[in-house]
């Protein structure tokens, strides 16, 4: 609240880890109830996630990632507890999927990273219909993340989808 009080009119809202996927983590029924709080405490919005770094490796956790909206169920559980608006990521590789999550009413708005780090110009391509053209995340690269092993090194991250002058243009940058 004294956040929201600092800020004005600005929306404050909060990025929302909805369940570790570790068998002693955090878990969704935890998770539900703290978004009712958030919820009570005049909180903007919800940006609802699963996984942590550790829970990431696991053999099952990285088959998971590698299904299109992968956390939109999470979102859909924490957006059925709150009426403030819900974010949902993990892996929206399509316009139309985007569409369904939010028109099935899973979710309100629809937050891309990865998807936007293989493509910058994922949002106009959908928007202008031109999907075909779409440089994809693929979750199979160097163990289904080259980007993600990067980070995790502590070392400036690249996509290995993008093309030859992209990674050309990124080369001179960082190496």
């Amino acid at each position: 609240m004294r956040v929201k009080e600092a800020v004005d009119t600005f929306p404050v809202g909060y990025r929302f880890l909805a369940d570790e996927w570790l068998p002693d983590g955090l878990q969704l029924e935890e998770s539900r109830q703290f978004a009712g709080s958030l919820n009570q405490a005049g909180i903007d919005y919800i940006s609802v996630m699963g996984g942590t770094y550790e829970s990431f490796s696991l053999p099952e956790i990285v088959e998971k990632s590698r299904q299109e909206g992968y956390m939109l169920n999470l979102a859909a559980e924490i957006r059925a507890e709150v009426d403030v608006p819900v974010i949902a990521a993990g892996r929206f590789a399509t316009g139309a999927f985007a569409d369904r999550a939010i028109s099935d009413g899973k979710t309100d708005l629809i937050g891309l990273a990865r998807v936007l780090w293989a493509d910058p110009q994922w949002p106009k391509r959908v928007h202008d219909g031109r999907e075909a053209d779409i440089i994809h995340c693929n979750p199979d690269c160097v163990d289904g993340g080259a980007c993600m092993q990067m980070l995790m090194k502590g070392r400036p991250a690249f996509c290995v989808e993008w093309p030859a002058e992209k990674m050309t243009e990124w080369k001179a940058k960082f190496v």
